[in-house]
């Protein structure tokens, strides 16, 4: 949208100066996000951006990185490397939709972590909770400023299940309190002042984990605020402070500042892991690109990975490829999205693409087959059926009208008599969990043949 466009163009537009100039300075606001991109990329750049529109998600990556020379930065590298890898799991995992994976991001971006080699030169960064069993030689605890109860701010006040005696709230079994300050002068007061001591002592607890995990040294960042009011919740950084003034032996490292200091710096240094001193861990100092459109297709499924014909070509391929499709397919309207999706992940190729569009106009050549795709029908494609015993069994489509259930199985090759006892057997799977008046068909694509089931 406009607002991700605009971001974009303020980030590439510091990438491109080096952050040495600001993109708002002698700039005219009411400039649209067309102009920007006229002044932000040049001719070239956008060329190169409309070809790669139709390519694979890991391909647009791998472009994008070349016409932008975002490798060129040595410090770079390591994102760049963890984010291909994202993508990478993503379309081997879920599929190679654009779209698709820009929504999972959104939901998953703040997840994604840079893998380092142990005792790598770095912070290792994660909560306290984490941090529980945990020691290490010199720990941080950069925000020691958190309050020791939430009652008092409104958007993290929790909501508890509560029951009572009281008329007439007794009437309901169980109602939803939200605990905030007037809940302590309520009936539910006694609840109140229980949450409120369980959350004093989490959140003691935390402070206690925080201050026993580190083996050498600790430092502590503890900003004062607002000074706490009568009868208010201390945050742990006044809490931490009271405790050193009140206490004789403390108090006399507490300087004029308020930095207290206790113990002298050890300046440990983490040994080198073997490997890196032997030379086999090590960071590059670049990150090649290559095209690979036309050369190299990236198989992201482990299925027939030694077969080197084209899915058209082998019927093996051919078979798994159109059941792929198929199970995308609610409507005979999916059909096209089917097919690109298979594009968009490395699957098949564009030409590949097009014979298999030349194959979907035989499969409706059936007249029984469209009566399985209308859109007034529930469908199942791939439904897993379990049975009492754990064995698991899953026909390739179940459709289900106003007046029967239809069991459907694709067959790509050759009339066996196992494909009408398997067929068999999903009718009697059907029929044991209550639906009646059952039809199982089986339909040979390749023989442009239909076998109703007994």
């Amino acid at each position: 949208d406009e607002v991700n466009r605009a971001t974009m163009n303020y980030e590439y537009f510091l990438f491109k100066n080096q952050h040495t100039s600001n993109p708002f300075q002698n700039a005219n606001a009411n400039v649209d996000n067309d102009e920007w991109d006229k002044t932000l990329f040049t001719t070239d750049e956008k060329e190169k951006l409309k070809a790669i529109n139709n390519q694979s998600l890991i391909e647009i990556t791998e472009k994008i990185i070349q016409i932008f020379k975002i490798n060129e930065k040595k410090e770079n590298i390591i994102f760049l490397q963890a984010f291909q890898d994202v993508i990478f799991t993503f379309m081997y995992s879920k599929n190679g939709a654009i779209k698709g994976f820009l929504e999972w991001w959104k939901q998953n971006e703040e997840k994604q972590i840079v893998n380092v080699p142990e005792n790598e030169q770095s912070f290792k960064i994660m909560t306290i909770h984490k941090a529980k069993g945990l020691d290490f030689k010199v720990v941080i605890v950069p925000f020691l400023n958190w309050n020791l109860d939430d009652l008092n701010n409104y958007q993290k006040q929790p909501i508890l299940w509560l029951k009572t005696d009281v008329e007439p709230f007794s009437k309901m079994p169980i109602l939803p309190v939200k605990l905030m300050k007037d809940t302590a002068k309520s009936i539910f007061k006694e609840d109140y002042f229980k949450e409120k001591l369980y959350q004093n002592v989490d959140n003691l607890n935390l402070v206690y984990v925080a201050f026993t995990r580190a083996r050498n040294e600790m430092y502590c960042f503890a900003p004062l605020k607002n000074p706490p009011k009568e009868n208010k919740t201390i945050p742990t950084a006044y809490l931490a402070l009271n405790t050193i003034q009140t206490s004789n032996e403390l108090s006399s490292k507490l300087n004029d500042e308020l930095v207290f200091e206790l113990g002298k710096p050890t300046h440990f240094t983490y040994p080198k892991a073997k490997a890196e001193t032997e030379g086999t861990i090590r960071q590059t100092d670049d990150y090649p690109t290559v095209d690979s459109s036309s050369r190299l297709l990236i198989k992201y499924s482990g299925k027939n990975i030694w077969d080197e014909t084209s899915p058209i070509d082998s019927k093996i391929n051919y078979g798994v490829i159109m059941h792929e499709i198929l199970q995308n397919i609610i409507h005979k309207s999916d059909v096209e999205k089917a097919i690109y999706n298979q594009m968009a992940s490395g699957k098949i190729s564009g030409d590949e693409a097009e014979l298999i569009r030349d194959k979907f106009v035989e499969f409706w050549e059936q007249k029984e087959v469209e009566k399985w795709f209308t859109t007034d029908v529930k469908v199942l494609n791939e439904a897993t059926i379990l049975l009492p015993s754990g064995k698991q069994y899953r026909p390739d489509r179940i459709v289900f009208t106003k007046e029967k259930v239809i069991v459907i199985d694709y067959k790509f090759g050759e009339e066996h008599k196992k494909h009408s006892y398997q067929l068999e057997r999903y009718s009697d799977f059907l029929s044991e969990m209550g639906y009646q008046n059952i039809e199982s068909y089986l339909y040979y694509v390749g023989l442009k043949k239909i076998v109703k089931g007994e």
